[in-house]
């Protein structure tokens, strides 16, 4: 059975490619109907990707140097290496590509997660999936996870620590 998300997915990756800088999502509500909406596409949970987003610490416009040459661009800091799978999933240019990755934070997203997505699928676990997201090297493996889990433990105390959550116990 084809899923209803999945129907829309190619529609949602056109509308992402296609924002500009000037209509990248720009405030908090934005930024989290990206990050929602790009989760549900995948069937990914959101709050995995939001602690990834705090481990990578990327931000919009954002292209970092690794140390093996390749390139780590915007918020979910998405590797260069991912692009040609990218321009075929979103059958764009691989320049389309770069640009939507660095200037939009909802394309940025929607990366972000269809390699998630990718991962579990090849893993069936989405805590290797997140893992793999950063390496398919062992220790480089660990240590990512091990900082994505803090990160995730941390956003769990604090939902549990929130007023919101406290009032409806």
């Amino acid at each position: 059975m084809i899923r209803p998300l999945t129907l829309i997915a190619p529609v949602l990756a056109g509308i992402l490619l296609s924002l500009t800088p000037s209509h990248a999502a720009t405030n908090d509500r934005e930024v989290g109907a990206c990050l929602y909406a790009a989760a549900a596409v995948h069937h990914v949970p959101a709050t995995l990707l939001y602690a990834i987003l705090g481990v990578e610490g990327g931000r919009l416009g954002a292209v970092s140097q690794n140390t093996n040459g390749s390139v780590d661009i915007g918020p979910m800091q998405v590797n260069d290496l991912w692009l040609p799978q990218l321009m075929t999933h979103w059958s764009a240019s691989r320049e389309a590509a770069f640009l939507a990755l660095r200037d939009s934070v909802c394309a940025n997203f929607e990366a972000a997660a269809w390699i998630l997505s990718k991962g579990f699928a090849e893993t069936g676990d989405y805590w290797d999936a997140v893992a793999r997201y950063h390496s398919h090297s062992g220790a480089e493996k660990a240590r990512y996870l091990r900082r994505v889990l803090e990160r995730f433990e941390a956003m769990e105390r604090a939902r549990q620590a929130s007023p919101t959550t406290i009032a409806s116990r």
